[in-house]
């Protein structure tokens, strides 16, 4: 279904609250579809952002089988009526971002930020309702995870996109063709004229002339000789004064004129090269004496920084998976010995399962598991790594990508893959050490 634009707000007197990743409508959606007890309208409440080109607007959109009505158009028993739908439903947004920000899962701040709404708010709320089905209605926010970037100043209000009517399926009709009588009796009255008068013709020739005579003076005084010009003599050698000039200006002056101009070229490029020289040598002299900063250090990848939230171990060998959603993923370690660590068997071959996510005691929408082995005790032989879902926990999407890595001494490499349903394991890769 092709989504349609709701409204679009400047950002004119607004600030983000928080990071841009916690403005990701898709993770902010599969986030809330995840949660216990929630309801089938509160994923809905949040409109999709997109930025203008130029950073200056977002756009809201929604799904293309609804209508939008701002809330200030809806009188006013049904405006209460809807912001204590909103009130409820950001209640509920609120309690389940305090119950992941006090478990220290990340996701609680997006949350959080999603149920911010600039004031006044009325302003930023909008009532869906499917198409021919009016009594299904729907409260939308836009302008979500948004805040004055003053208290007490207002936002600029968003602009309401009016759809324009669908075209006709076919061309309307000419009117019925009347009565040659009615037609006539419509038209508008003609007056009839006598012979116009030929005065103004001898306006338009007499202008003709003067232009005519105008061009005739302007080229025979520029060297041109034309036939007549003797009636016109005494006034047709004013027009073209510098060819009067060069007429009158002998070669030597010439050439002494053109050397003058060609010796103040010369001087003026003597100077310039000896600017651009004198600029060169500061230039250089600048960046000799400015220390080279050293390139800045690799920023930590996204799995690096989930282990660390985490608080994962790492050592001589470690695998690491990660994915985004709601959804149960397991990582399973099959060690040379045949014994598999995982959720139910942590700890084989030396090594160890000490995170593991999304299970009923740790969700969260940014997940990491690992499995590591202390310095020393990785056995010599074959690895096999698997990746199972069990359980989807609502995720809508119908596969969900992941990535694993494994750091091997000082080896680093990363699989990506992706899985359908639980009940289904995908061989990631081997390891042979």
């Amino acid at each position: 279904m092709e989504n349609v634009r709701i409204a679009s707000t400047p950002l004119v007197g607004l600030r983000p609250v928080g990071q841009a990743t916690n403005r990701d409508h898709g993770r902010l959606t599969a986030g809330l579809s995840g949660l216990p007890g929630v309801t089938a309208d509160l994923p809905l409440l949040f409109a999709e952002p997109v930025p203008s080109r130029d950073r200056q607007r977002i756009d809201w959109y929604g799904p293309g089988d609804k209508t939008y009505t701002p809330l200030t158009s809806l009188p006013a028993d049904e405006q209460a009526r809807v912001l204590a739908r909103v009130d409820e439903l950001l209640g509920t947004v609120r309690g389940e971002a305090a119950r992941l920000a006090a478990a220290g899962d990340s996701a609680g701040e997006a949350l959080l930020g999603a149920a911010t709404v600039p004031s006044p708010r009325q302003h930023y709320i909008y009532v869906a309702r499917d198409v021919g089905r009016p009594e299904n209605e729907q409260p939308v926010i836009v302008g979500w995870s948004y805040t004055n970037d003053v208290p007490g100043r207002t936002g600029e209000l968003p602009q309401v996109m009016v759809r324009s009517p669908p075209l006709r399926s076919t061309p309307e009709l000419p009117p019925p063709f009347e009565q040659p009588a009615a037609i006539l009796a419509s038209a508008p009255a003609m007056a009839v004229e006598g012979p116009r008068r030929g005065w103004w013709w001898l306006l338009w020739i007499a202008l003709t002339l003067l232009l005519l005579i105008i061009a005739w003076m302007l080229l025979r005084a520029c060297g041109m000789a034309l036939p007549g010009y003797g009636v016109l003599h005494h006034i047709g050698n004013t027009f073209c004064p510098s060819s009067a000039i060069a007429a009158t200006v002998t070669d030597d002056e010439r050439v002494k004129t053109l050397t003058e101009i060609s010796q103040q070229l010369e001087l003026q490029i003597v100077q310039r090269q000896a600017a651009c020289a004198t600029e060169a040598r500061r230039t250089a002299i600048i960046t000799a004496m400015t220390p080279v900063a050293p390139p800045p250090a690799n920023p930590p990848s996204e799995i690096d920084k989930r282990l660390e939230r985490e608080q994962a171990k790492t050592g001589e060998l470690q695998i690491s998976l990660i994915w985004d959603g709601p959804s149960d993923l397991d990582l399973h370690v099959f060690c040379p010995d045949g014994t598999e660590i995982y959720y139910s068997r942590k700890a084989s071959c030396g090594g160890t399962l000490d995170v593991d996510m999304n299970s009923s005691n740790n969700k969260s929408l940014t997940p990491v598991e690992n499995v590591f082995w202390p310095d020393g005790q990785a056995p010599k032989g074959k690895y096999r790594v698997v990746v199972t879902m069990y359980d989807r926990h609502g995720e809508k999407r119908p596969t969900v990508p992941f990535q694993v890595r494994i750091k091997d001494g000082g080896q680093e490499r990363t699989v990506p893959g992706t899985i359908e349903r639980p009940g289904a394991p995908v061989e990631v890769t081997e390891i042979v050490r």
